[in-house]
């Protein structure tokens, strides 16, 4: 599969590139769900975050980090962004964003409807922004950052260009550096790192 991501001169999505692999022309940038979800316009100017995830564990007070920077830049109110619960989410990151308002949501459709109505969906490396990024397609809104580990964005397979990624850079415990940085400048940075 990185052959089909990587070897390309141009940045192909996971969805490009397994339509490669298989034969066809990439013609397909985002992925895809088979569900229209339902407006909900309660909550068309609401910022949501699902801080959760099932493979990727990051410490909450990283994602705080990244919500505190998305406030500061954007000049947004941290307390009234309402973090999205439910049962069939990660337990990692749960405890991030722990003052705010809670919704809990029900099932996979009640979801893709609140990510589809909000004005802003901030979440972690999961599945949330891989839905969001279907859900959004060629559409200006939902706007959609995503916090991933710094070996998710080096891999860049489940990356989408409808979604702002940043990376938990030297906050994360998977930071290191890439083995495609030539050995002499590997040094470098490992001294100038410290370690």
């Amino acid at each position: 599969m990185h052959q089909h991501i990587w070897a390309k001169n141009d940045t192909i999505t996971l969805v490009e590139a397994m339509e490669s692999l298989h034969g066809f022309k990439p013609a397909h940038r985002f992925p895809k769900i088979y569900y229209q979800p339902k407006w909900r316009p309660e909550f068309k100017e609401t910022i949501f975050s699902d801080p959760t995830s099932i493979s990727q564990t990051m410490r909450p007070e990283v994602f705080d980090s990244f919500i505190d920077h998305i406030c500061r830049a954007r000049d947004y109110d941290k307390n009234k962004i309402i973090v999205l619960s439910s049962n069939y989410s990660g337990r990692a990151g749960a405890e991030a964003l722990a003052g705010n308002e809670r919704l809990q949501v029900n099932d996979i459709f009640e979801y893709a409807d609140l990510i589809y109505s909000c004005a802003l969906f901030i979440t972690s490396e999961s599945g949330g922004a891989i839905l969001a990024s279907a859900i959004r397609g060629t559409e200006p809104c939902p706007e959609i950052f995503s916090l991933f580990t710094n070996s998710g964005i080096n891999d860049r397979l489940f990356q989408f260009r409808n979604v702002r990624y940043c990376s938990t850079g030297q906050m994360g415990g998977d930071f290191y550096v890439h083995p495609d940085v030539p050995m002499s400048n590997k040094k470098q940075v490992q001294r100038e790192l410290g370690y």
